[in-house]
């Protein structure tokens, strides 16, 4: 018996760190779809990502971290992200 049952939700453990969608992130980050999309493609000034099969994710903390760090890594000269 697993012990899952309404009362008793399964829980994440405290080490795993909840992935999200593109349509997520952007919302987050208050950008549209297709910028994400763009900025996945870069090689290896790409915002950092993780692909579970055809589907790319992201980890917020990660995200955010980089954009702080880097800006906006597809235009020279763009502002960074506070």
């Amino acid at each position: 018996m697993s012990g899952n049952t309404p009362c008793n939700p399964p829980t994440e453990p405290d080490n795993v760190t909840r992935l999200v969608n593109i349509q997520e992130m952007a919302q987050i980050l208050g950008v549209h779809p297709n910028w994400l999309y763009q900025r996945t493609r870069l090689g290896s000034s790409a915002i950092p990502f993780i692909r579970v099969g055809r589907y790319v994710r992201f980890d917020v903390a990660d995200v955010v971290a980089f954009l702080k760090k880097n800006g906006d890594v597809g235009k020279q000269g763009c502002g960074v992200v506070s």
